[in-house]
């Protein structure tokens, strides 16, 4: 059932050979969050965006791809179409269609959506829950309309 020759044509097959673990990313217009960039907050747009800085906050990007390279490190709730992680999530992922974690990304959080690949060599801790439906819903997407205090008061109510 497996054995050596299975491994060396796995390895000699194009990423865009294998369906599962494409994700057409635009090479023009794209957002480009440089190595040396520290974002904090909510990211929308129209683009196609490519990680290669850190993100602090959300990111929605509900009709896009986002690939997130190897030099990043993001901490957000992310709602995309399609997603590929070559670097460090942490936070939970909504994609429309497709979320790749390829070897050496690394996701810590929940995610969902119709499609999840997880390759050899990935690190994955959380939830995972695939539809068989695209999930994104803006109306949910978004994050609380609470003001800081607000959310603190919650917090405090509860606890």
């Amino acid at each position: 059932m497996f054995n050596s020759s299975d491994k060396a044509t796995e390895s000699n097959r194009s990423e865009d050979a294998i369906p599962s673990r494409t994700i057409h990313h635009s090479t023009t217009n794209n957002t480009l969050i440089s190595e040396k960039c520290v974002v904090t907050g909510e990211i929308t747009g129209e683009n196609d965006m490519d990680v290669l800085g850190k993100i602090e906050g959300t990111i929605l990007l509900k009709k896009n791809s986002v690939r997130v390279e190897t030099t990043a490190e993001v901490n957000a709730d992310i709602f995309v179409n399609k997603i590929k992680i070559y670097g460090k999530v942490v936070g939970n992922i909504e994609a429309g269609e497709r979320i790749v974690i390829p070897s050496g990304g690394s996701v810590i959080g929940d995610m969902t959506a119709p499609s999840i690949v997880l390759e050899d060599g990935s690190y994955f801790k959380g939830k995972i829950t695939m539809t068989d439906k695209p999930v994104i819903d803006l109306k949910n997407a978004k994050t609380s309309d609470k003001k800081p205090e607000e959310l603190q008061n919650t917090v405090k109510a509860t606890s």
